[in-house]
């Protein structure tokens, strides 16, 4: 189970609740958009209504910390490296330096996931 599964019911309702949404082109942004609300491009197509951006941020980081909290309660950190190194194909590449940038949420450091990338390559 990845970290998606533990957070998706409580971030729909957080997206829902501070009107975010997800526009990857100008027809999607007008499709969704309030007429006079004023909104802020958080990246990765994120839209959100500007005067809600800090309450969103706030709420959107917490959920995704008590997600890795049960996520390494269930499955262990190990567990979680090898995940991630999977989801990344880093045994393809040969390089885990990606999977990294996900695993620095978990306080995961690069000398644990070089450990496992090494052991289970």
């Amino acid at each position: 189970m990845s970290l998606s599964k533990y957070i998706e019911e409580q971030q729909t309702a957080c997206f829902e609740k501070h009107g975010v949404f997800f526009a990857f082109s100008s027809e999607q942004y007008e499709e969704q958009k309030v007429e006079g609300v004023k909104y802020a491009v958080l990246g990765a197509g994120c839209v959100c209504p500007a005067d809600n951006v800090e309450s969103f941020l706030k709420e959107h980081n917490e959920i995704i910390k008590k997600g890795i909290v049960k996520d390494i309660k269930e499955n262990g950190k190990i567990a979680i490296i090898h995940r991630e190194l999977c989801n990344y194909e880093c045994y393809y590449t040969g390089d885990y330096i990606d999977a990294m940038v996900v695993l620095k949420d978990y306080g995961v450091t690069e000398e644990e996931v070089k450990k496992v990338f090494l052991e289970t390559k």
